[in-house]
């Protein structure tokens, strides 16, 4: 395996929620007022960025081991700098989620 072999696993990722953004906007019988960016259900950008961040993160930890990279300080670094990327990312979403009013129904 190769680099090669997790970019593609990255963009079968990327491509899978690319694609369920529309299904999942057009499945959702929504007031228009209830609608923010991209015509989604408040918070779905959120939710988006977050699992593109987190899948990636564990796609990446997924090929780590099977990686020919001769500079492991290199490895480490970028394991280091994603980790910290995908931490600060789910405890945005989920302090966003709770700090969030719940909408009146």
């Amino acid at each position: 395996m190769s680099v090669a072999n997790l970019l593609i696993a990255e963009l079968v990722w990327l491509a899978i929620i690319g694609f369920a953004l529309p299904i999942y906007a057009a499945n959702k019988q929504l007031d228009t007022k209830e609608l923010r960016g991209l015509n989604l259900p408040r918070g779905s950008i959120r939710a988006i960025l977050a699992l593109a961040i987190v899948g990636s993160f564990v796609i990446f930890l997924a090929f780590l081991p099977f990686l020919e990279v001769k500079n492991d300080e290199l490895i480490d670094k970028v394991l280091v700098a994603f980790g910290t990327l995908t931490g600060s990312v789910t405890g945005f979403y989920f302090g966003g989620r709770s700090a969030t009013p719940k909408p009146d129904s």
